[in-house]
């Protein structure tokens, strides 16, 4: 609030939701988003919630030892990781699925009726439209695109 008294036209916030339970920590994201429209304050944000930055930055920019190793929206950032979990639940798991994913050269796991294939997002359609074809009878499809958590993780580990 003493922030806001002087009607600043940004605001450095050093993670500002850390210790708030879920609840106050979603009114705190709900309040910085309306003084960020209604009155168009620039803000500094930084967190270690990625899933946090995700939802409350237009722009994301990466320390790596004091250096900048990324900077660009969200969107772009996890287009630096072009890999989806592909995750396919059967009713029953066919007998051949090891067969067919060593014939269209796939790697992929089972755990609990879910086959898992890493794959790219454009090679999904084609993925599952050859599932179709070949019989299988799947009960269920998700798809889990990278976050910037993952993007995070990524450039952590590469910049060691």
């Amino acid at each position: 609030v003493k922030a806001l008294l002087n009607d600043p036209e940004l605001i450095l916030l050093d993670e500002p939701t850390s210790s708030l339970d879920p609840d106050i920590a979603e009114k705190m994201r709900e309040i910085l988003k309306y003084i960020r429209q209604d009155r168009g304050v620039a803000m500094l944000y930084t967190s270690h919630n990625m899933a946090e930055i995700e939802a409350m930055c237009d722009r994301v920019i990466f320390l790596s030892h004091g250096q900048i190793v990324a900077n660009d929206t969200p969107a772009k950032l996890t287009e630096l990781i072009p890999d989806h979990d592909l995750r396919v639940t059967f009713g029953i798991v066919p007998s051949d699925v090891n067969e067919w994913l060593s014939t269209k050269s796939l790697e992929g796991k089972i755990t609990d009726h879910t086959l898992h294939i890493t794959t790219t997002n454009e090679a999904i359609p084609a993925i599952l439209g050859d599932m179709y074809h070949s019989g299988f009878k799947i009960k269920d499809i998700s798809i889990e695109e990278p976050d910037l958590e993952d993007v995070f993780l990524k450039i952590a580990r590469d910049s060691r």
